[in-house]
């Protein structure tokens, strides 16, 4: 059966939609979803570049009346994502002229992305997923011809994400040169062509109009010509952008390419056959993607550098690129159909089960539809928190999720959240002092050279309000110039005691706590949870929960009769190490810590079998000698 493309045109739409939405975050992931929200539903100014064009789509649906409002932005992620698949579809079909039978199972292999399709399901990757957008509707319209079109759409993407669209302007450029070589220049079309990109590129006003009515985020403060080029550049981030590092662009473009032969399964193999296929029948158009493909492979080996820990960043850097591979296999998978009548006969059919084999892998892989672990960590960190305290983190991902909960879900407005990236802010300075009147804030205005400012900023604040109660969500605080204070456990937090101050510890609170915590998901073995989020922070929750079986150890050390209540302290130790353990089982030092009270207790053979076990986890680890 045919179907007219007035059909076919929004069913593979709806179908990618559909795709996106059986997998849409019902909150947000741990990244910066929860800031680019909390700055979309508010208009407020999100980080450099400034992402204007999402942030003005995102509030357009922060306003649906479906759901919490996390939810709701996150649907602009999947839009995206429905939209790409279209582009591909449109750019197959009537560009390259596949028939409807291929064109469309190839477009909708890109919901199977390992990273593609999880770009699809939460806002901030959805920036990148808007980008692939562009770059193919921006090539579309190049290839018909539409160059005004094309133009607009250019600008209008970089305002959307800037550093993923120039670097195509290579591929573009080359497409544009070829349109017009050998004519006279078309100046009216010229002129027209600017204006259109200039209308597409006048959305970054936003910036310094709604930084000058002082948002809640007005990040970087770029109400002046200072500011906003500072921003807009990402100068405010110099240190994090661009390397002279050859040996790392190496070892980034080497992991890039290995993300790209799995983001598929392998289909980039068949990609490279399509852009060979390409380049013997129109080497113009192969050649215009290959620069477009090259200049992106260069801006993110180039202008990114990150430790092996944080390479993961580079996958989501790279997903718009990645929307070539789809398009390109599909025009190998015609050359090979082309030169085998076997295949020939059985094209079609055979180009769905490769779809439906790839998304039947995918969507489980990168669903998101029970990924709550941002979202509950913190709630779970603030539970039972005095009021007033001070509540201090470092890293986005418990800074950005504190804002969206104290600005847009009205929770927890009584704690000041010290967060070691957030602090340093003036428009954050400023939040605190608004919302806290009685705090004493260093510099909560806008001030010329303050927008950020460095140093011990949460020992200051400690200094000058020492009526607070201060609870963290990190054990080692000599960098911030407290080692001198004493931690006590509370839950997924621990409170700080000064100099001369007795430590309270409340045992019975304590122990609640972690028996009221709210852990969804866990339950029957979670297939949510991605390698970056347990090793950014899920893991955290083992940690945490060791740190209170070693109070109790620290409280057995102190105990004057080493026969009975010393023992009795580190029993209570136990149950928190085997949670922690059970928890974390590749963790070697959990096992040593169960096989050292266990000793200590004359339980020998229970001692024996989990150092037995840290070993196994950890041969450098020698278990102690018998006290």
């Amino acid at each position: 059966m045919k179907f007219p493309d007035r059909l076919t045109l929004p069913l593979v739409f709806l179908a990618a939609f559909g795709l996106a939405l059986w997998g849409l975050n019902p909150s947000f992931y741990m990244d910066d979803s929860p800031e680019i929200t909390t700055a979309a539903a508010t208009l407020g100014i999100a980080h450099p570049p400034g992402y204007p064009l999402y942030t003005l789509l995102g509030r357009l649906l922060s306003l649906l009346p479906l759901g919490p409002i996390c939810l709701r932005v996150n649907l602009l992620a999947a839009l995206s994502g429905a939209g790409t698949c279209l582009l591909l579809y449109i750019l197959l079909s009537r560009t390259v002229q596949l028939p409807k039978a291929l064109a469309a199972p190839f477009s909708l292999i890109w919901m199977a992305g390992a990273t593609a399709y999880p770009a699809s399901l939460s806002s901030k990757n959805g920036v990148y997923q808007m980008a692939a957008l562009f770059i193919l509707a921006t090539l579309a319209s190049l290839w018909r011809s539409k160059r005004p079109l094309a133009f607009i759409l250019f600008g209008l993407s970089l305002a959307g994400h800037w550093m993923t669209m120039l670097p195509c302007l290579g591929g573009f450029g080359w497409i544009l040169y070829n349109q017009w070589k050998g004519r006279p220049l078309p100046v009216k079309e010229l002129v027209r062509s600017i204006a259109f990109l200039l209308l597409g590129l006048s959305l970054y006003l936003y910036l310094p109009l709604r930084s000058s009515l002082d948002p809640v985020i007005n990040w970087a403060h770029p109400v002046d010509l200072t500011n906003f080029w500072h921003h807009v550049t990402r100068y405010v981030d110099k240190n994090k952008d661009f390397t002279w590092d050859i040996g790392l662009w190496v070892q980034q473009g080497l992991f890039y390419l290995k993300g790209s032969f799995l983001e598929f399964n392998g289909l980039a193999l068949l990609s490279i056959l399509g852009i060979w296929a390409l380049w013997k029948t129109e080497k113009n158009r192969a050649l215009g993607l290959g620069l477009a493909w090259a200049g992106l492979l260069a801006a993110v080996c180039v202008f990114s550098k990150f430790s092996s820990g944080r390479e993961y960043l580079m996958q989501n850097y790279s997903i718009a690129s990645l929307a070539f591979i789809p398009l390109l296999a599909a025009l190998g998978w015609r050359w090979l159909s082309g030169r085998f009548a076997a295949l020939s006969e059985f094209a079609s059919p055979l180009a769905w089960a490769l779809a439906l084999g790839l998304l039947s892998l995918g969507l489980p892989r990168g669903s998101q539809a029970g990924y709550t672990y941002s979202y509950d960590y913190l709630l779970n960190a603030w539970r039972d928190t005095p009021k007033g305290s001070f509540f201090f983190c470092k890293g986005d991902v418990l800074d950005f999720p504190a804002w969206y909960f104290q600005i847009i879900g009205g929770k927890r407005p009584d704690l000041a959240v010290l967060g070691g990236g957030s602090l340093p802010m003036d428009w954050y300075r400023i939040h605190l002092a608004k919302t806290h009147p009685g705090l004493v804030v260093p510099y909560p205005v806008h001030e010329k050279g303050k927008e950020y400012i460095s140093g011990h900023l949460m020992l200051w604040m400690v200094d000058h309000n020492p009526d607070r109660r201060l609870f963290f969500t990190f054990p080692d605080l000599r960098d911030d110039g407290m080692a001198d204070r004493t931690l006590v456990p509370y839950g997924l937090v621990q409170e700080a005691f000064g100099p001369g101050t007795r430590p309270h510890w409340d045992e019975g609170r304590a122990e609640r706590l972690w028996e009221d915590m709210r852990l969804r998901h866990f339950e029957a073995g979670d297939r949510y949870v991605d390698e970056v989020t347990w090793d950014q922070f899920l893991r955290d929750y083992g940690a945490t929960r060791s740190w209170m079986a070693g109070y109790y150890s620290k409280e057995a050390g102190a105990k004057d009769d080493p026969a009975r209540s010393r023992k009795g302290e580190l029993r209570k130790a136990i149950p928190h190490l085997l949670w922690a353990q059970a928890w974390d089982p590749r963790n070697a030092a959990y096992a040593m810590n169960l096989g050292i009270a266990e000793n200590y207790l004359g339980e020998k053979e229970a001692a024996l079998r989990w150092f037995k076990t840290a070993a196994e986890l950890d041969p450098s680890l020698v278990p102690p000698s018998e006290p």
